[in-house]
């Protein structure tokens, strides 16, 4: 039993890291890239990141059409 500790905590430490990806958000403003950037986290911790991305662009943008996507 003490044999198939070690190796089940190792799959649980290596799962549990592995959701995190590297992800790009990107963000248009009337067709033209207004923002790039990478995040390297869970997908949904990426969304998030990215949302407020979209709300940054809009503030500070010239008004147009704004929409950010997640690559």
């Amino acid at each position: 039993m003490k044999k198939l500790l070690i190796p089940m905590a190792l799959l649980l430490i290596l799962g549990a890291t592995s959701c995190k990806k590297e992800y790009t958000c990107v963000c248009t403003e009337d067709g033209k890239e207004q923002l790039r950037q990478k995040a390297k986290d869970t997908k949904k911790n990426a969304e998030n990141y990215c949302k407020e991305r979209e709300q940054i662009v809009r503030d500070w943008g010239g008004g147009g059409f704004v929409k950010c996507s997640l690559l």
